[in-house]
Formats: C-alpha cells, sequence, structure tokens
C-alpha cells in the first residue's frame, strides 16, 4: 500500500484539536470557552461568568492577530476563528435545542 498500514484508531481530539489549542492563545481561551460553556450546560446553567471571561479572550486573542500584519492570514488565526465560530454555532443550537 502507498501509504502504509492505515491506523486502527484516531483520536482527534489528542492529535489535533488540543495541540492546536495548545499552539495559540486565541484558541486556548476558545477551547476553555466552549469546555465552560459545556460544563455549564451540563449542570442545567447558562455559560456562566467563566465561559463570558474566557469567550471575550478568546475574541480579544483573535483581534490581536487580525490587527498585526504577520499574523492576519497565517493557519493559527484562521483555526482560532473557525473554531470561535464552531463554538459560537454550536452553543446557539445548544440555546435553541433547549429553550
Amino acid at each position: 500500500m502507498m501509504f502504509g498500514k492505515p491506523r486502527s484508531s484516531i483520536n482527534p481530539m489528542a492529535e489535533v484539536w488540543i495541540p492546536e489549542a495548545l499552539s495559540n492563545q486565541a484558541s486556548f481561551y476558545g477551547m476553555l470557552s466552549y469546555a465552560a460553556a459545556h460544563l455549564a450546560h451540563l449542570h442545567g446553567q447558562d455559560s456562566g461568568i467563566r465561559g463570558t471571561i474566557y469567550k471575550n479572550r478568546a475574541i480579544a486573542s483573535i483581534q490581536r492577530l487580525l490587527d498585526n500584519d504577520r499574523t492576519t492570514l497565517s493557519d493559527s488565526t484562521v483555526a482560532a476563528i473557525l473554531r470561535q465560530i464552531s463554538i459560537e454555532v454550536r452553543s446557539t443550537a445548544l440555546v435553541m435545542t433547549y429553550s
């Protein structure tokens, strides 16, 4: 086989998401905001103060990346923006489903 033997299991969270989240501040705060919102949801609460704090930090970090000419179009900036969009979409879907 051209690409070698296929792996029996792939763990995208451990192999892609966590290393990417740890690679830049915006992605890290995005992951924390999603985790806080998810935990609050499991306990029947809104996203809570902690989730809002992390979300604000993620957005501020993204803004700093966009303001810097060297990082405006970098892969990590695009990844952070897409992660934040996916968090917003998922959070909105959860609110709409359980309202």
